[in-house]
């Protein structure tokens, strides 16, 4: 039989078309659209290969397998999971990464969403993805690459590095490709490559920006640089660029910084304010990008640093032990271990005087009594990256990435060398306040002496009594205890001696 080039042309077009859904991974699953109120295991069983023996309880077993997606009536995206030790606890998946596009491993722009619980039935759960709306494009594209749920102090482990984990990652590792509509509609799914994130450790540095004075008030401010450190599964050469997402909440407080209440109670925060920001901050950074502290200042100066937003540990490293700063011994335990540190996102710190206390810049002493300190400063949490783009071996790559969502703890990453800007300054204030304090004892000692007449002999036997009780005072002390412990020894001596004549045990 011969077939011409049209009939040729035909065929391979029909083959085109079938052989899709007869290699990979995946399965051609034909069913009516799904209601996002319907049962979990009717919208499952509507697929004839559907085995529920296959899914059974698992003890100790308390993960997320997606197994099913579905387009609901309503245009909305629906998620089927397997969760194998539902039946012992009743855990529930809260976040899921998708990316859209047809190409399953570049140009990728993977996005996290939240997941809605809908109903469930023994270990079938459905869940219905927020704020996703499937679009009317012929054939529908999506990408899955993690899954997410609360972390349980009954079911999972603390952290060893001091850093809190929110929510604990399952790796999916799907792609579908949803075609036709109504009751026609099919899925079909293959398997996708992801990247698995190992070792992470977030937390921040703190860079001085030095301090400025004004006619009315002091400022002086900080940068803290938030960082991610992580290790992956594969084989990176260079990190080109990585999409994450993180919460931050702006705190506004008043510290009592009062010089003489910090003896006896030390400063505290008496004042405070969260503003959180509903929803995550996702950002993309590339390898090029770089980050820094503004520095400056007028009265006391701080340098501006710069530094790359990806780096390599041992860059990382190097970069922030310098000069005026060195990593603490427990963020370079943590660190060190990985293999990149992305310095993700800056914000700053700010602290300045009661604008209203003019009188404490007229009177030095008043330095002791007042002292509000009006702090702004910004907190970052459940960091979570996204997908990676990277070079291996001349290859680039955008894969996502199977991650948790994790936050560092409240305490800088490093600590000022001696010779910092802001310990000396912190130093010199001391002295300042010590030699304020002393000159206004001395003008109102001299004040008192020129406006009343017969006082400076009376004020000058005051501070001879002054002294010689300064300097009698441990003599004095010290006699006090020998005395005290001879006054024991002497009791428990007579103790003693009338037992015997009683006849009494001691």
């Amino acid at each position: 039989m011969i077939i011409t080039k049209k009939q040729f042309a035909m065929l391979i077009c029909a083959l085109l078309f079938i052989i899709p859904f007869f290699c990979g991974n995946g399965a051609l699953n034909a069913r009516a659209v799904a209601s996002a109120y319907s049962n979990v295991l009717d919208d499952l069983t509507k697929d004839s290969d559907f085995d529920i023996e296959e899914y059974p309880a698992i003890k100790g077993d308390y993960s997320l397998q997606v197994i099913q997606i579905a387009e609901s009536t309503d245009g909305e995206l629906l998620v089927y999971v397997y969760q194998p030790g539902a039946q012992a606890v009743d855990y529930k998946a809260k976040t899921i990464n998708i990316a859209r596009e047809p190409d399953n491993s570049i140009n990728l722009s993977f996005k996290s969403y939240s997941l809605t619980y809908q109903n469930c039935t023994g270990v079938f759960y459905k869940y219905k993805v927020n704020d996703f709306k499937v679009n009317s494009d012929p054939a529908r594209y999506y990408n899955i690459s993690n899954i997410l749920r609360a972390w349980d102090r009954y079911l999972d482990m603390n952290t060893d590095n001091g850093n809190t984990v929110s929510e604990v990652p399952y790796a999916v590792g799907q792609y579908w490709t949803v075609t036709g509509t109504g009751e026609t509609v099919s899925y079909h799914m293959t398997t996708s490559e992801i990247v698995e994130i190992k070792d992470k450790y977030v937390g921040f540095v703190n860079y001085t920006d030095g301090v400025n004075i004004k006619w009315n008030g002091m400022m002086n401010g900080s940068t803290d640089a938030h960082f991610v450190a992580f290790s992956t599964n594969k084989q990176i050469d260079k990190l080109l660029s990585v999409k994450l997402e993180f919460n931050e909440q702006t705190i506004n407080c008043k510290y009592c910084s009062n010089f003489s209440h910090s003896v006896t109670h030390g400063y505290h925060t008496y004042f405070d304010i969260v503003k959180s920001n509903p929803e995550p901050n996702e950002k993309t950074i590339t390898y090029s990008e770089k980050g820094g502290n503004v520095g400056g200042g007028n009265i006391v100066h701080a340098d501006p640093y710069a530094w790359y937003r990806i780096r390599t540990t041992s860059e990382f490293l190097a970069d922030e032990n310098n000069k005026d700063y060195n990593l603490t011994k427990g963020t370079t335990d943590n660190v060190k271990s990985t293999q990149w540190v992305l310095s993700f996102y800056e914000t700053q710190r700010y602290r300045k005087t009661n604008e209203t206390d003019y009188w404490q810049v007229l009177n030095p002493a008043g330095a002791l009594f007042v002292g509000d300190l009006d702090v702004r400063y910004t907190t970052v949490s459940d960091v979570m990256l996204l997908q990676l783009e990277f070079e291996t071996d001349g290859q680039t790559y955008k894969l996502g990435v199977v991650d948790n969502k994790q936050t560092g703890g409240n305490t800088p990453g490093n600590e000022p060398t001696p010779n910092n800007p802001l310990e000396q300054a912190k130093r010199n204030a001391v002295i300042s306040i010590i030699v304020m304090v002393a000159v206004g004892v001395i003008a109102v000692i001299i004040l008192i002496c020129i406006f009343v007449p017969g006082a400076a002999p009376a004020i000058g036997k005051g501070i001879l009594t002054g002294l010689w009780w300064v300097i009698s005072a441990p003599v004095q002390i010290i006699k006090s205890i020998v005395a005290a412990a001879e006054r024991r020894k002497a009791t428990a001596a007579a103790k003693s001696t009338t037992s015997k004549k009683t006849g009494k045990k001691k």
